[in-house]
């Protein structure tokens, strides 16, 4: 009895994997024309931003790097936020800011993060979009490379 409900299953099996099959080219031949259209010149704003301490020349050269970037740059900005740092780092962001100006660069500094429950760079991030629907990235202090 066993060996013959097994095999009645395993017909049963094959019998549903191939009406399925059999359903998905009768509905692919059937609408053709309901393709999902993709849209390849859409790039929507991207937002990278860099919440740096203690970061030094490092910030310069990974805000150097994003500029080289192969995206467009009216689509492209960086938030560089300097959070209460003793070394040069808010000087070097401010020089990348003037070096780079085929990207948007935008820096601000903490004074002190006791009395600011949220991180001003989150703040940031929220306030004058230019796009519905932004993709954020955010970067470390270690130096990236973008595009090619």
């Amino acid at each position: 009895m066993a060996p013959i409900l097994l095999w009645l299953i395993l017909v049963l099996c094959l019998l549903i994997s191939a009406v399925k099959y059999l359903m998905g080219i009768i509905l692919k031949f059937s609408f053709a024309s309901t393709k999902a259209q993709k849209d390849y010149a859409y790039q929507p704003t991207v937002s990278v931003l860099m919440p740096c301490y203690n970061e030094g020349r490092t910030v310069y050269e990974t805000i150097e790097s994003i500029s080289k970037s192969n995206y467009p740059n009216d689509a492209f900005e960086v938030i560089a936020q300097d959070d209460c740092s003793v070394d040069d780092s808010y000087d070097w962001m401010v020089k990348a800011q003037h070096d780079f100006t085929n990207i948007r660069v935008r820096t601000g500094r903490n004074e002190s993060t006791a009395e600011r429950p949220v991180p001003s760079v989150m703040r940031c991030s929220t306030q004058r979009r230019r796009s519905s629907s932004p993709s954020i990235l955010i970067a470390s202090s270690i130096r990236m490379r973008f595009g090619s």
